[in-house]
């Protein structure tokens, strides 16, 4: 295929992935009002911070995502860190129908690079590039994720920039950015504990220096407009019931319902069997360790036992 050709025709699939995306949060108003989703605790926190206010309030939190179309009678709280309002107050500045415009593009694009970069860095053929575009592309969970206006892609972004310096041995910049991953933590427990397991063997501090850099300059930004932040997501934390309480459509609630929604110390026997299965992977691999090769597995099994998600 020409190469004029190929670039116009991967355009059109990610316009064409776009447009699907805008339309499928549908309820679009002819004033431009878009449904509010997911998206919109992330763009409520933030234009609260940006105001100076408590962006875990619940009654703020409740009118401010009502004047742009929420219909619960109660708010959606975001239990992500006070760093994650970094990342979403550039989209606070702009009305919410355009906020969440820009956040789809912002992950559709995201989403295309990621894959993009995974599929030559595990080996695929470079003249097959736009397969992994539409694989990315056809991905459920993906899709879901976007949709809804989830924070998703960026954690994305995290696993594969550290992938992409960890190859480069860049520790600093790896650690970085582990901010991202950890905007929800729980998700991959696993990678957490491995990584520990692996400084305290590789003795590589440099990239702990790296970990805190990030989060200093990230959740410094959000200080600048509020100073009580750490301590108004302390109090929220505390007030709030717990997201273990959710159920949430994972192996560990499934166990959990089985026995009675009560026996909530039920949800961490998969998480559990998680740390035991870690163990001796480590003391399998431990000497031979490569990123690029473990952290696919370490994912999976994250993912599949986790607690909640």
């Amino acid at each position: 295929m020409p190469k004029p050709l190929a670039i116009w025709l991967r355009r059109g699939l990610l316009a064409l992935l776009t447009l699907l995306l805008i339309a499928k949060n549908r309820d679009l108003a002819l004033e431009g009002w878009l449904k509010a989703d997911d998206f919109v605790a992330y763009w409520a926190a933030a234009r609260l911070q940006v105001n100076g206010q408590n962006p875990y309030a619940e009654t703020s939190l409740l009118h401010l995502q009502r004047s742009v179309g929420w219909q619960k009678g109660t708010p959606l709280v975001g239990f992500n860190p006070p760093w994650a309002l970094f990342f979403a107050l550039p989209f606070s500045f702009l009305g919410y129908p355009l906020g969440r415009i820009a956040w789809l593009l912002a992950g559709v694009t995201t989403m295309v690079f990621c894959t993009d970069w995974a599929w030559r860095f595990y080996g695929g053929p470079s003249q097959s590039r736009r397969l992994a575009w539409l694989l990315g592309g056809i991905f459920l969970p993906a899709l879901m994720g976007l949709s809804m206006g989830q924070i998703a892609p960026l954690m994305l972004l995290g696993v594969t920039g550290f992938l992409l310096f960890a190859s480069r041995e860049q520790w600093v910049k790896a650690g970085v950015v582990l901010v991202l991953l950890a905007l929800k933590p729980h998700l991959f427990y696993l990678f957490w504990l491995a990584l520990l397991f692996w400084l305290v063997d590789r003795r590589r501090w440099d990239l702990c220096c790296g970990a805190v850099a990030g989060l200093l300059v990230t959740t410094g930004v959000a200080l600048v407009f509020n100073t009580a932040v750490l301590t108004q997501y302390w109090d929220m934390i505390n007030s709030e019931a717990p997201p273990l309480v959710w159920l949430t459509p994972t192996f560990a609630t499934y166990l959990r319902s089985s026995f009675g929604t009560q026996g909530l110390w039920l949800q961490f026997l998969p998480m559990l069997a998680g740390c035991v299965w870690l163990a001796f992977h480590w003391r399998r691999h431990r000497h031979s360790w490569d990123w690029k090769q473990q952290m696919p597995m370490l994912l999976l099994v994250s993912l599949a036992t986790v607690s909640y998600g």
